[in-house]
């Protein structure tokens, strides 16, 4: 739980999914609790009179208050989503305003690019909480070319993307604007993108490659770094499901974990893996310095 008082003047830093609670001095008349934020303004998180509390439309089942014994009262949000940061404003009758900036960061995010599965590619925005699915228009391409088009609440599809590609737009309320690509295959290999507020914007993270490799034994894995200075390599075995440390990357310099040092290399800003074998056989990925992914290669070995 991630905890912020106001009589602390420094931001509440928090993740996505994770709860946050505020202090405020503590009021016994008539109090509300605002949020606001650069696409909202004034929204109704709580209101309370003589303490006894009603949440907001926008904040019912995640909020609620403790009146603590020490002068204060302390609000629990939970499930923090992506547009939830902005300054909680609290104030009581007449009393001067106390407020509280909560600043939300994206979880760490794990793309699973198992061959014909399905593959959820992660895209958060700053969205209004009060837009309608008229308000909605973001799009999805990959390597440029069209997969989907949400234009005023109407989804549109890219060629081969029909009864494919898919998105929740009850999700865009949340900043939450993820693309569902169902059964994916060798096909589905590129970098896709994800294009905000009419193309004006881009969503968060940027980019994200997904490649899927069928490999013999012994033959070498190339993979783009994409021009990053500082990065690191993962590993997730297809038996296992659990993810190892291969490499640390910096501006072309390897510290690799010891099954690793003599496989690893990297050559005109690819790394290469030496010699493949079926213990290769899962997800290698590639994140950037802030644990944000850039890319997923899918890994099948086969004679």
């Amino acid at each position: 739980m991630d905890t912020a008082d106001a009589d602390v003047k420094k931001p509440l830093v928090s993740e996505v999914g994770h709860n946050a609670t505020f202090c405020f001095s503590s009021c016994d008349g008539n109090l509300s609790l605002t949020l606001s934020s650069i696409q909202d303004q004034n929204l109704k998180v709580l209101s309370c009179s003589q303490r006894k509390c009603t949440a907001g439309d926008l904040f019912k089942n995640r909020v609620n208050v403790d009146w603590n014994s020490s002068g204060k009262f302390c609000v629990n949000l939970s499930s923090i989503k992506y547009n939830d940061d902005g300054w909680f404003e609290s104030m009581c009758d007449s009393k001067e305003t106390e407020s509280i900036l909560l600043e939300v960061i994206a979880t760490t995010l794990h793309v699973d690019a198992l061959f014909k599965s399905n593959i959820s590619i992660p895209c958060y925005s700053r969205t209004s909480k009060e837009g309608s699915h008229d308000d909605v228009n973001f799009y999805w391409d990959k390597n440029g070319e069209k997969v989907l088009y949400v234009e005023k609440g109407k989804i549109t599809y890219g060629k081969g993307y029909e009864n494919r590609a898919s998105v929740v737009l009850d999700h865009y309320k949340d900043g939450n604007l993820f693309l569902t690509l169902r059964s994916i295959t060798t096909s589905d290999q590129g970098k896709y993108l994800c294009h905000t507020k009419g193309g004006k914007d881009q969503g968060h993270p940027g980019a994200i490659a997904f490649t899927n490799w069928l490999k013999n034994p012994g033959k070498d894995l190339e993979m783009d770094l994409f021009d990053s200075d500082d990065m690191y390599v993962t590993f997730t075995a297809a038996s296992t499901k659990t993810e190892t440390h291969v490499c640390h990357v910096n501006r072309g310099n390897t510290s690799c974990s010891p099954a690793y040092t003599e496989r690893v290399s990297v050559i005109n800003n690819t790394l290469v893996l030496k010699s493949l074998s079926s213990e290769d056989e899962g997800n290698f990925t590639i994140k950037d310095n802030k644990d944000e992914v850039i890319s997923v290669h899918k890994v099948s070995v086969t004679e």
